[in-house]
């Protein structure tokens, strides 16, 4: 079949540092605002059942740059601690900040740690304005942990920083030794796949749009970091799973079409979720509320944003359950039962 032979086409890129799916996790407070620790642990276990390998703590669902530095650092010690004691998932440490001084503090702080790797998104206010500018950054992260890999978080429609990422991985990857992929959230797919072949295939590129994953995966990527990998690791896997490195090359229409399934249920969710906040969950995080309805409880978010009212919560919880019931079978997540 066609997809097939495109892929036996395909040159083999070197191995990946990171495939499959990565969470990136929520961070847990208590009532009174301050960071609950417990909830990691109870994220890590959860997460341990599900197809997700990997986490990413910090990032823009765990509401980074809502927290100090201090706060930060005791989010990456704890999972650390929990990776080292299970060694049933490895760790991605976001140390993106305002501050280049605190970003590069919290880079070294997490190689102290052995963090698999980091993650960094760029300043957002006073933003980097040439490719030049950006690059210095990164080398400068970098060289505050030399040991430790390094990837680059674009999310241009957070950060405002919207350099094509070929352009910037094959000005940056000669001069920062550590840079190893990108975390790429973005609709660009054809930067998404220019990125995916710079200097014959060798960076690690994770895709971060979860609706959009199945098109990604198609392209050549092979890891992902997604939201909604909180709570439906269990079925994205099965996005990636046609397409993972060392199958038979051979992509089933049955897996095929169950990726296409399962793919529409998540843009479906999303769809879902993202009305709920336009209307009753205004001002509210959806991602927060829904892991804390179908999967474990991170408590309620920081503010800017708003905890949700009773109401709300009982639309979302509605909502979830007339959803679950559209899916059947391999589509649809097992906490789907206790709604």
């Amino acid at each position: 079949m066609l997809i097939a032979a495109l892929l036996s086409a395909s040159p083999a890129a070197p191995a990946k540092l990171v495939t499959g799916l990565v969470a990136p996790t929520l961070t847990p407070f208590h009532a009174n605002g301050t960071v609950a620790l417990a909830g990691v642990d109870r994220q890590a276990n959860f997460l341990q059942a599900t197809n997700v390998s990997w986490v990413f703590c910090s990032g823009t669902t765990g509401e980074s740059v809502d927290l100090t530095v201090a706060e930060r650092k005791l989010i990456a010690e704890r999972w650390m601690a929990l990776s080292k004691k299970s060694g049933a998932f490895r760790v991605i440490v976001h140390v993106g900040a305002e501050s280049i001084v605190d970003t590069k503090e919290m880079a070294a702080h997490a190689e102290s740690l052995g963090a698999h790797a980091i993650a960094a998104m760029p300043p957002t206010f006073i933003k980097p304005t040439s490719l030049d500018a950006l690059v210095a950054t990164y080398a400068a992260i970098g060289s505050s942990a030399p040991k430790t890999p390094l990837f680059y978080y674009h999310i241009p429609t957070k950060t405002g920083v919207d350099f094509l990422m070929a352009d910037f991985l094959a000005a940056a990857g000669p001069k920062i030794p550590t840079l190893t992929g990108i975390k790429f959230t973005d609709v660009n797919l054809q930067d998404l796949n220019e990125a995916l072949h710079v200097d014959g295939g060798r960076f690690n590129i994770l895709y971060g749009r979860d609706q959009q994953l199945l098109s990604a995966a198609i392209l050549g990527v092979d890891g992902a970091v997604g939201s909604t990998y909180n709570f439906l690791g269990e079925t994205m896997g099965l996005v990636l799973a046609p397409f993972a490195a060392g199958g038979s090359g051979d992509v089933s229409a049955a897996a095929l079409e169950l990726a296409r399934t399962v793919q529409l249920s998540n843009a479906r969710l999303i769809s879902i979720v993202v009305d709920w906040t336009n209307g009753v969950g205004a001002g509210a995080n959806w991602i927060k509320e829904t892991e804390n309805l179908v999967a474990v409880a991170t408590g309620p978010p920081r503010l800017p944003y708003l905890e949700a009212t009773p109401a709300a919560r009982a639309a979302l919880a509605s909502a979830l359950k007339g959803w679950c019931a559209e899916l059947n079978g391999a589509a649809r997540p097992s906490w789907c039962a206790k709604l």
